[in-house]
């Protein structure tokens, strides 16, 4: 009962945390097991709170012993499903045991239910899939050897994707990989146990990579986020595809594959790739300008009528933002003060937004509403009242946004009219990148054809 309560409330939170949540080939999802479930780990306690809910079954969870040691973390954990793994790092020893936590595994297979496990065993905001565990290959090659390989065990494979982990209304991509029948390991499980462990890990080691952005480097990560800036939207508008999460993540795939292939047979043109590109964002930084002013308002007319528009909006919508700035401010700001006191490791930021913020809008709404018909009277305006809330509250963070890409605006369009020296060599930067890597791009397609 208090898992599928739970799920719920978890989904409309997740829904509201996020600015896009999507999911890809959700129909490969089966509706019931057997099945293990492994995805990367960038996001602590996120990542199993959106994987939950997008999985049709209710899953059990493996998790680090230590989330179990207290009463409170025991009931909580075990309420939610949760199945305790020890791991060395842990233990005092540097010795484990988790035949128990197999057993209880095998049960849950026999019984198709589907057991979550994120098989890097640590959680790294990185762009990087880390080293994985064989634990996922041997809980299922195990299950379906207890059982006379009948069982029909499935593994899903699951990519998370965040645009920025930590941040309130950023974006998450779950890709969703073809199942991998657990099945066609029979023979070679029969012949040799741990190279059918090793096979299982490498294929599911395979589709996660394929699922998700997994960057060797972090040199090669700030790289790929500056192509990305500033080529993306150009490729993607050349290749006649629309800006879906789905379309942005093939292209920065795409990029990487590329930069891959470059750095293999000539380096020296990245290395300058790499030095024009650095050049060209530390003179956006230090004129506090983004990228993406520049990729439709490149003529003093269209930044001045765009930035007019935009004035009017701000003044048009004024009202509406202090309502909702009034009404939202204090359960919206509580959340990032909390995680900020409660830890300084930014991995914990985005569940204690998230699940903190659920607490305190529901406080101070349910306050509000309460407050609204005491001295209102009228049961109507307290409904409109209601409504009025959480779409101000959007409302507010759309209008703040506004305000931070108007003052941008505004400062290019004032450069621009100062003859600012260093913006056209923004502009020219800009422009030689652009053919630097339109040059890139013609070669490596003419590459791949020949081949």
């Amino acid at each position: 009962m208090i898992t599928t309560i739970l799920k719920w409330i978890v989904k409309i939170t997740i829904n509201v945390f996020f600015k896009r949540f999507k999911v890809n080939n959700k129909d490969i999802i089966p509706k019931e097991g057997p099945m293990v479930v492994v995805a990367n780990h960038p996001n602590t306690l996120m990542d199993p709170a959106t994987v939950g809910v997008t999985l049709r079954q209710k899953p059990h969870f493996l998790g680090k012993a230590t989330l179990f040691e207290s009463k409170f973390g025991n009931w909580l954990w075990s309420s939610l499903r949760g199945i305790p793994i020890y791991r060395r790092q842990d233990s005092k020893t540097g010795k484990v045991n988790n035949d128990d936590v197999f057993a209880a595994c095998y049960k849950k297979l026999e019984e198709k239910g589907s057991i979550l496990i994120f098989p890097e065993g640590v959680s790294i905001q990185e762009r990087k899939l880390q080293d994985i565990k064989t634990g996922a290959a041997r809980i299922a090659l195990g299950a379906e050897r207890k059982n006379g390989y009948k069982l029909g065990v499935k593994i899903l494979v699951m990519g998370l994707n965040y645009s920025d982990p930590t941040r309130f209304r950023s974006d998450l991509l779950i890709n969703v990989a073809p199942l991998i029948n657990v099945k066609d390991y029979y023979q070679l499980h029969q012949e040799d146990e741990y190279a059918a462990v090793r096979a299982l890990t490498a294929a599911i080691e395979d589709a996660l990579k394929a699922q998700m952005i997994d960057i060797e480097t972090k040199e090669e990560d700030l790289l790929l986020t500056q192509i990305d800036e500033v080529y993306q939207s150009r490729l993607l508008k050349d290749l006649g595809w629309k800006a879906t999460d789905q379309n942005q993540f093939i292209a920065t795939k795409g990029f990487k594959e590329a930069l891959h292939h470059f750095n293999h047979k000539k380096s020296e043109q990245v290395h300058d790739l790499r030095v024009k590109l650095d050049s060209y964002f530390n003179n956006l930084g230090q004129l506090q300008l983004k990228d993406d002013l520049f990729e439709d308002s490149k003529h003093k007319r269209s930044i001045l009528s765009d930035g007019i528009f935009r004035f009017l909006y701000l003044v048009l919508g004024f009202p509406i933002y202090l309502y909702g700035l009034i009404n939202n401010y204090i359960p919206y700001i509580i959340p990032s003060k909390l995680a900020q006191a409660v830890t300084k490791e930014e991995v914990y930021y985005a569940p204690i937004k998230m699940f903190s913020g659920l607490l305190t809008f529901t406080i101070f709404y349910t306050l509000q509403i309460v407050l609204m018909q005491v001295f209102g009277g009228l049961w109507w305006l307290t409904l409109i009242y209601a409504i009025s809330l959480p779409l101000s509250a959007f409302f507010t963070l759309k209008y703040w946004q506004r305000i931070l890409d108007t003052k941008d605006h505004w400062s290019l369009f004032s450069r621009f009219y100062q003859k600012d020296k260093l913006l056209h060599q923004l502009i020219a930067q800009r422009q030689e990148i652009i053919t630097l890597l339109d040059a890139a791009k013609a070669e490596y397609l003419l590459e791949g054809a020949e081949e």
